[in-house]
């Protein structure tokens, strides 16, 4: 299974988080906590939702909208739970969780972020 894997102490694309990961683009989606379009509108003067990216819906989170291979990830393929648990022994806390693109990734916990 393609993880993909960041490290929560990296800010940005140029190293990799781990060994074996390779590096790729793909559509980011960028989700808000709006009700609807006019609700960001609103909020935000001088800066309309439909004016930036492609595929604008709502969800039952909130607006979404997605800008095609608009950002840089790494990923690492694990064959199995055994291969997860092997992960997270050797880099330590992590954090895994599905993205809004529908795949899994894992952050190495390795810094503060809240």
């Amino acid at each position: 299974m393609e993880f993909q894997v960041m490290r929560t102490s990296l800010w940005g694309d140029d190293d990799p988080p781990v060994d074996r990961s390779t590096k790729r683009r793909f559509d980011r989606i960028d989700q808000r906590t709006f009700k609807s379009a006019e609700e960001h509108d609103a909020r935000c003067p001088g800066r309309t939702w439909a004016s930036e990216g492609q595929n604008h819906k709502v969800t039952d989170v909130g607006i979404q909208r997605t800008y095609p291979m608009g950002d840089i990830g790494w990923f690492i393929e694990l064959g199995g739970m055994a291969d997860i648990l092997t992960f997270i022994e050797k880099h330590g806390k992590c954090v895994i969780q599905m993205q809004p693109q529908g795949w899994p990734s894992i952050e190495i916990y390795d810094g503060y972020r809240e």
